[in-house]
Parts: C-alpha cells; sequence; structure tokens
C-alpha cells in the first residue's frame, strides 16, 4: 500500500509530465522572428510598438539577428528609392522586410507595420512604399 506521500508525488509527477508534453506540442506558429539593429533608438521604439501589436494577437517576438527571420529590418543603401525618413515593406521569400531611408524611415515603416498588424494580422501585412 502506498502511503499518501508517495500518492502526492506521483500526481506532481504526471502532472509535470502533461505539462512538459504539451508545452512541447504548443504550435511554433505563433512565434516570429525579427532581425532589427535594435540599438537605434527609433528601431526600437517600433519594435515596442510591434510587440504590443503581436500581443495582442497572440504572436510572440522573437529577437533572430539572421537574414531568414519573419521580419526583416534594414536601412537602404545609397541612392535607393527611398527618401529621407521614407520607408518600404514588401514580403520576400516569405518574409516581411521592411525597409528604411534612414534609422527614422525604419522606425516609421516598423509603426506601419505594427499598425497593419493590428488590423489585419501577420498575414494580412499589405505592401506599401511611403515618402513623406
Amino acid at each position: 500500500m502506498k502511503s499518501p506521500h508517495s500518492k502526492t508525488i506521483t500526481r506532481l509527477f504526471l502532472q509535470l509530465l502533461i505539462l512538459v508534453i504539451l508545452s512541447s506540442c504548443s504550435s511554433p506558429s505563433n512565434k516570429v522572428t525579427i532581425s532589427a539593429d535594435a540599438t537605434l533608438p527609433q528601431i526600437a521604439f517600433a519594435l515596442d510598438e510591434l510587440n504590443t501589436a503581436f500581443g495582442a494577437k497572440g504572436l510572440v517576438a522573437l529577437r533572430n539577428d539572421i537574414e531568414d527571420a519573419d521580419i526583416v529590418f534594414s536601412i537602404q543603401d545609397g541612392d535607393g528609392m527611398l527618401k529621407e525618413e521614407g520607408f518600404s515593406i514588401t514580403r520576400e521569400s516569405g518574409s516581411i522586410q521592411v525597409k528604411g531611408a534612414d534609422a527614422a524611415g525604419a522606425m516609421y515603416g516598423g509603426l506601419e507595420l505594427a499598425e497593419q498588424v493590428g488590423l489585419y494580422g501577420l498575414d494580412g501585412v499589405k505592401e506599401i512604399t511611403r515618402n513623406p
């Protein structure tokens, strides 16, 4: 006959096992990887707004400083089409690209992305180019 203490330990072990199994089965589709230079205050601000929008949609943002992230922030090189503080949001190779003419443009692009995610969800993000 098992002691009450033994039954409690067995019950706790089973609960822990169930928790581990359930957490390992959670869908990776609620995780979004982002590649961005968060040392720039403008981009850090946009990332905060994106995190708020993601949270409202049940998404979790993970930093991933590689180019194949779900969302990639960048600043255009030299003579691009974007003017000062301009930005574009495009879909390329399965990821969302947020490109700014400068750090302010990348921030405005990130804020636009956060607004779109809040309205339409991540799958509903529309491509856009804006030059002030």
